[in-house]
């Protein structure tokens, strides 16, 4: 028996497309909540294991950077000047090596029937949410131990964690059609983005890259949020105008990744 495929009759419509987002939302949630229940499940320490995790990664940068090589932190203690880039970073790494190959991995269900597969992308933008909320915690708890003196700006740091969200999703967008495309390019984009670390001021302040060069570093929407946050969480962190340069870029993404995959929508099921 051959099973006809439902699809929707207004399927480059914005407004009916992403009503139907919407209307599939618990698909979403569901697919995810599945996913961390199976994640945690298999560890015998459960949620434990990722403050085990944040803690220990925390401590070898500690020793690494801020103890043998002393890596200037403006006089701020070093673990509160890194945890925000670690735990960002984490969110952004882990969440993007997940939406790369989602499609690819649900080849089966996207098959069998209709629904918006920008919600299994959804999906996986919420599988690493607890970690990030437990590196969260973990880092109010640190600032309440140093005494830390918190700035005006801490209403910034809220929005910035929506943004960080927002953002990963746009590059995920991307990425996940590139893997659509060519599934070992995926793979290339997936490593380069990786090596973006190593770009991205996680262990050091951005304040040492030279002005003249500061512009590329915020062309990386991941390295002004991680200092935006900085800044807006720890009073005497420089703030520096040129933050919003990222974030600019990474809306973009996201505008133009979700136009493109609302586009690519009928053709996923006969490009897998």
């Amino acid at each position: 028996m051959i099973k006809k495929k439902i699809t929707p009759k207004n399927r480059l419509d914005t407004l009916f497309y992403i009503k139907q987002i919407w209307n599939y939302r618990f698909l979403s949630y569901s697919l995810a909540k599945g996913e961390i229940k199976q994640k945690y499940s298999k560890n015998s320490f459960g949620i434990l294991y990722s403050i085990i995790q944040v803690v220990i990664t925390l401590t070898v940068y500690w020793a690494i950077f801020g103890i043998v090589l002393n890596v200037d932190a403006f006089g701020i203690p070093y673990p509160l000047f890194a945890l925000p880039g670690i735990i960002f970073w984490q969110y952004f790494s882990n969440t993007i090596s997940r939406i790369s190959s989602t499609l690819h991995d649900s080849e089966n269900l996207i098959s069998k029937l209709y629904f918006p597969r920008i919600n299994l992308l959804l999906s996986r933008l919420l599988i690493n949410v607890p970690e990030l909320i437990i590196g969260l915690l973990i880092y109010i708890i640190l600032l309440i131990i140093y005494s830390q003196l918190i700035s005006f700006l801490i209403l910034w740091g809220f929005l910035l964690i929506f943004i960080l969200i927002v953002i990963t999703f746009g590059i995920g967008l991307w990425i996940s059609m590139i893997s659509l495309y060519n599934k070992n390019l995926g793979q290339v984009v997936i490593q380069l983005v990786q090596f973006c670390f190593f770009l991205t001021p996680v262990f050091y302040p951005g304040t040492i890259i030279p002005n003249s060069f500061k512009i590329f570093l915020y062309l990386n929407p991941i390295a002004s949020i991680i200092e935006f946050f900085r800044s807006s969480l720890i009073s005497i962190y420089p703030h520096d105008k040129m933050f919003i340069l990222g974030i600019i870029i990474g809306t973009l993404m996201l505008l133009s990744g979700f136009f493109m995959f609302k586009k690519m929508e009928r053709k996923i099921t006969d490009m897998l």
